[in-house]
């Protein structure tokens, strides 16, 4: 009950609905979980790139989807 009184209160006070606000936490938090997950994937790509000292295929395709999430999310832009 508390939370949803910070929320409507928040919500208000940036011009949202309560569905909106939602809205808006919901692609947050899974922009984040899915940077993180990104990020792992490219610790293990580096990693492999200095081991074998070679981009295969498979590591490509990571640091490209990377770069997409990076673009998506305005970072070094």
């Amino acid at each position: 009950e508390d939370l949803m009184k910070r929320a409507d209160a928040y919500a208000e006070r940036n011009y949202l609905s309560r569905s909106g606000l939602m809205s808006l936490a919901l692609t947050n938090y899974l922009n984040s979980f899915e940077l993180l997950s990104s990020l792992n994937d490219i610790k293990f790509s580096m990693r492999k790139i200095a081991d074998n000292n070679v981009v295969d295929k498979e590591t490509l395709e990571k640091l490209n989807d990377f770069e997409r999430l990076c673009h998506v999310l305005g970072v070094g832009n």
